[in-house]
């Protein structure tokens, strides 16, 4: 199986921090925990406020038994979703 993420990280800039979320979203789908924690620390060195990438990082430290960091991910994202929704 193959997600089109794979792909477009690959040929096109990868700057683009959308593209590792989708492709961390594939990861966390294949249960593959570490990879998908890759990507979302990728997205989020590009930019922080992506509550997808700390929604999805939260998810992935869970499944890997790293409840503190699991903890900090989801309010981290749960503060960017609020700083959102009010500005």
């Amino acid at each position: 199986m193959i997600c089109c993420d794979f792909v477009a990280v690959q040929l096109s800039d990868a700057n683009v921090p959308i593209f590792y979320t989708n492709r961390a979203l594939c990861h966390l789908k294949l249960k593959q925990w570490q990879l998908a924690l890759q990507d979302c620390r990728q997205a989020l060195e590009l930019d922080s406020s992506l509550v997808k990438a700390h929604f999805f990082a939260g998810q992935a430290l869970l499944e890997l038994k790293m409840y503190d960091e699991a903890i900090m991910s989801l309010m981290q994202g749960n503060m960017c979703y609020i700083f959102k929704c009010i500005f």
